[in-house]
């Protein structure tokens, strides 16, 4: 029997057959009719005839013969099959009838996303393979980033191989070897799909779709992979809804003027781009006063928000129905295009417990992983520091003489901040800290630049302050300290360089140098302080800046470096510009 890839996607309990595709109207997609045998089953084929790739009529314009143009042309087909299998249901213990989709070409666009169960492939392989049979992965940070990394090993190895940390990366999809004879033998890769290469044809496909939804409800992967489970798909309807309805009401609830970094939900991508094909982004069919595409460099949710004018946005169903085009680079035509929900990213709180969203899909974080990651949070340790308190005026620009040669530069927010506890704590004889916020290094080459710190102490601690915000800002917060103490402790030329920062800093002020110079001042701790955000009855940071501070305590704490954490306190008394 000849060997076949198949592309195998499972359907969500409880979804109707009508559910499972998208409106078939708008693709050009016409069923296929089978023999008597698999009246069951279904088979939709759309077929784009012969066509001239861009590139031969934009580049060779008129340099092509007719016959050179027609041996250019191409076609494409998309299929997908459709078909009821019966499955046991080891919970129940009862059979149940649960539907299959075969994706051919490029059926998985007509496959509508939301029926699809997630990491339905993942599951089938990591309950197969040994966990040192691995050859790719694919993942993204939900800490905070929304990173999206592909990597691939140049043999098979264990999933430390790679640079994925399982507390914070959300694993999507990976590529692995399996023993011959095996149910799924060979290579093989699993996302929300399966995806294999074996002897399979429409003949013995119900048979063999029965055993991998078997092996799929099987839990060996727990052996090996039990960190998956940190993060797992929220599967109830009701629940999504709400989720859905509780996101919707915080995003209205943003300040439009602030980027989307300080939002604990914001937008990102949802595939891995080659940004050399795309010049922007455009939201719907927005145009510019030439009649071309409006376009951004960014998706944000700032301007998705603000695209509802007419009707402002309190729904789900508006931001399934705002599509988002990533415009070609060689023209006015879409690369690709999402819909607004599947570009949404971040965590929520919802009734005490924490959630995240990537791709448009909700996961709850396990409790057991919950409770680990917020213990590590309460039982950092808070620096005897005497932090000031955060004004309400502090969010007013004013003129302070710290710039070069004491020249005035304006400040405000965490900067306004930066100067005035700097000032306050030495109001003493003797200065023990140092103000370097805003004094970037240039170090690693072109036009690359890390701040050292926001305040140097001369007893060898390094402070970081921001304002409480989302996920992306703090991890943010968090990974700059690291990456700065790293660098104070390995490269000699970055220690150089502070040195000479701090030299003409103090200059500046007028500030003795003794015991600042980092040849003498070694690091001890790194101290994050961190201004609450108004809107929240008690202080608390998103669950997955936690995850990024206790990855971060752990790397400072391998280095000989003790991490504080401290809550800056905030107050609506007037204070004098």
């Amino acid at each position: 029997m000849m060997k076949n890839r198949i592309n195998v996607f499972l359907i969500k309990e409880d979804i109707s057959l009508e559910s499972v595709l998208i409106d078939i109207r708008d693709t050009g997609a016409e069923r296929v009719p089978l023999t008597e045998e698999y009246e069951d089953y279904i088979l939709y084929v759309r077929s784009q005839g012969t066509h001239i790739p861009g590139w031969a009529t934009n580049f060779f314009e008129d340099s092509l013969s007719a016959e050179s143009v027609n041996a250019i042309a191409v076609a494409s087909v998309s299929a997908v099959l459709i078909l009821p299998v019966e499955v046991v249901d080891h919970k129940k213990d009862e059979l149940i009838i649960r539907y299959f989709v075969l994706a051919f070409g490029y059926g998985r666009s007509l496959i509508n996303p939301s029926v699809i169960e997630e990491r339905f492939g993942l599951r089938c392989v990591l309950n197969t393979v040994k966990d040192n049979s691995l050859r790719m992965i694919q993942f993204v940070d939900v800490s905070g980033s929304a990173k999206r990394s592909s990597e691939q090993l140049p043999r098979e190895d264990r999933i430390d191989a790679f640079a994925l940390d399982v507390e914070c990366n959300l694993l999507n999809k990976v590529t692995a070897k399996s023993d011959d004879g095996s149910l799924l033998s060979g290579m093989i890769t699993g996302g929300d799909s399966l995806t294999i290469t074996k002897e399979i044809t429409i003949e013995n496909l119900a048979s063999f779709l029965r055993d991998v939804y078997a092996l799929y409800e099987c839990e060996d992967y727990k052996e090996h992979f039990d960190w998956v489970d940190n993060i797992a798909a929220v599967k109830d309807p009701g629940l999504k809804e709400k989720l859905w309805d509780a996101a919707i009401r915080e995003i209205c609830s943003y300040d439009a003027k602030e980027d989307d970094v300080w939002h604990r939900l914001w937008m990102a991508v949802p595939v891995v781009l080659d940004w050399e094909k795309i010049k922007g982004f455009q939201i719907d069919g927005q145009q510019d006063e030439h009649g071309k595409p409006l376009l951004y460099q960014d998706i944000m949710l700032k301007n998705i928000v603000q695209s509802f004018r007419r009707r402002p946005l309190s729904s789900l169903e508006q931001l399934r129905n705002r599509k988002i085009h990533a415009i070609s680079s060689t023209g006015d035509n879409a690369v690709y295009t999402w819909t607004a929900d599947k570009c949404l990213v971040g965590d929520l709180t919802f009734d005490d417990k924490s959630y995240c969203i990537s791709d448009g899909k909700w996961y709850e974080i396990q409790t057991d992983y919950l409770k680990r990651i917020n213990s590590d949070f309460e039982n950092t340790s808070h620096s005897v520091i005497p932090f000031i308190s955060y004004l309400d005026t502090y969010e007013k620009e004013i003129q302070v003489p710290e710039g070069v040669g004491g020249k005035l530069v304006s400040v405000k927010s965490e900067g306004r901040y930066n100067y005035e506890i700097q000032c306050q704590l030495n109001a003493g004889e003797v200065a023990h800290y140092l103000l370097m916020d805003r004094k970037d290094i240039t170090y690693g080459g072109g036009n690359s630049k890390e701040e050292f710190c926001d305040v140097l102490t001369d007893q060898g601690q390094r402070i970081h302050v921001k304002r409480c915000a989302g996920s992306a800002a703090m991890s943010h917060l968090f990974n700059q300290g690291l990456v700065s103490a790293s660098l104070e402790k390995d490269a000699d030329e970055f220690v150089r360089l502070v040195d000479d920062k701090i030299v003409q800093v103090a200059c500046d002020r007028g500030v003795s140098l003794d015991h600042f110079l980092l040849t003498q001042n070694k690091i001890k701790e790194v101290i994050f302080a961190v201004v609450p955000e108004r809107r929240y009855d008690h202080p608390d940071l998103p669950f997955f800046s936690k995850v990024a501070l206790a990855s971060v305590k752990k790397q400072l704490n391998r280095m000989g470096i003790k991490t504080y954490f401290n809550w800056i306190p905030r107050k609506k008394a007037e204070a004098s510009a």
